[in-house]
């Protein structure tokens, strides 16, 4: 059973509310793209990189993360999970 998929290369586009995302977008693409709806969570104790966060609908334990690295606003990972 598959729980994560990480994705860390650009020829692999991901589409989140119906928008476009990949590795190596700036931050402030993802800025125009979802305006208010984008929350930055930033805890340098467990990821030296900002990270965008969305939940899937009705759960908080499942969703995809969006690792921006903090040196060069672009972005580096995208994780999709499921908790088990």
């Amino acid at each position: 059973r598959l729980t994560i998929i990480e994705i860390i290369d650009s020829q692999w586009p991901v589409k989140i509310l119906g928008k476009e995302i990949r590795v190596g977008d700036h931050f402030n693409e993802l800025k125009q793209k979802f305006g208010n709806d984008l929350k930055i969570i930033y805890k340098p104790e467990i990821n030296p990189n900002y990270v965008v966060s969305f939940n899937c609908l009705e759960n908080d334990y499942d969703g995809t993360l969006i690792d921006i690295n903090v040196t060069t606003n672009t972005v580096e990972e995208i994780i999709y999970f499921i908790n088990p």
